[in-house]
């Protein structure tokens, strides 16, 4: 029995359509719209193969810039005078302790030493400078592990972790660039800190602490939100929830780590 023809479409449908491909980009105009147009970079990222470039260099440049942060802050005067106050502080601790008879005068001796040595400036900088690097390096990867937590188990959409680290990395140029703002706060050559207090030329500098204070707050806010986005377009859901439970996340760790800091 030969094969019946197909039946004929009507003559008024209109013609179907490819399939919509994302417009593909350089890794460079990625880097750059994700701080005007984030949804459509994300758009982008959900629909290509995964690009090295979307999360090695962001995490580069975020360890590079954390460790010039770690190396202002660490040779800036207001934290050497407090470190110069922790040593006599612990220097008047080692001659208490051998007041009342809990070391010997050799043990106290001992103890100076060691503290001397591994306390130098150099030393201190150098671990700072490192640390600053590391941990800029692991956020990325961080938040990366955040994003896909919370999909797969909160809003049951499990995605790929490497999307979610190109999410994490394009994101992180933003928390960078908070970075490189602090930096330059920090500075006392550059756009410091009471500089940014008033137009009356930098003579209220609580004010300005204040200022940069609330300028930082609003950047990562602004991390927040752009990772919301990145989420939503993974998963493809409405951008409030995964934007709220992300805001959730970041309110309960900040909220976690003031409560350590006081309690020490």
């Amino acid at each position: 029995m030969p094969d019946a023809d197909p039946p004929e479409l009507p003559a008024d449908l209109p013609p179907r359509l490819p399939a919509e491909t994302p417009t593909v980009t350089t890794p460079l105009a990625r880097m750059l719209n994700v701080f005007a147009a984030p949804g459509a970079v994300f758009d982008e990222v959900r629909g290509t193969p995964p690009a090295r470039s979307n999360w090695l260099l962001p995490a580069i440049l975020s360890a590079l810039v954390l460790a010039l942060a770690a190396l202002a802050f660490s040779a800036s005067p207001e934290f050497q005078k407090q470190w110069r106050a922790q040593t006599e502080k612990f220097q008047a601790g080692q001659t208490n302790a051998v007041a009342a008879g809990k070391l010997s005068p050799a043990q106290a001796e001992e103890n100076r030493r060691v503290f001397a040595s591994v306390a130098r400036p150099a030393v201190l900088i150098s671990l700072a400078v490192w640390g600053g690097f590391v941990f800029g390096a692991l956020r990325v990867f961080w938040w990366a592990g955040v994003l896909w937590a919370v999909a797969r188990w909160f809003l049951r959409r499990p995605v790929r972790y490497i999307k979610t680290l190109e999410v994490a990395g394009l994101t992180s140029l933003i928390a960078t660039l908070a970075s490189l703002v602090l930096v330059l706060a920090s500075s006392p050559t550059g756009a410091g800190a009471a500089g940014l207090a008033s137009p009356l030329g930098g003579t209220e500098a609580a004010r300005g602490d204040w200022l940069v204070i609330l300028l930082l707050g609003a950047m990562n806010v602004w991390v927040v939100v752009v990772l919301g986005v990145g989420l939503a377009r993974l998963t493809q859901l409405p951008w409030r929830r995964p934007a709220l439970l992300i805001f959730a996340y970041w309110l309960t760790t900040d909220l976690l780590l003031a409560l350590l800091a006081g309690a020490g």
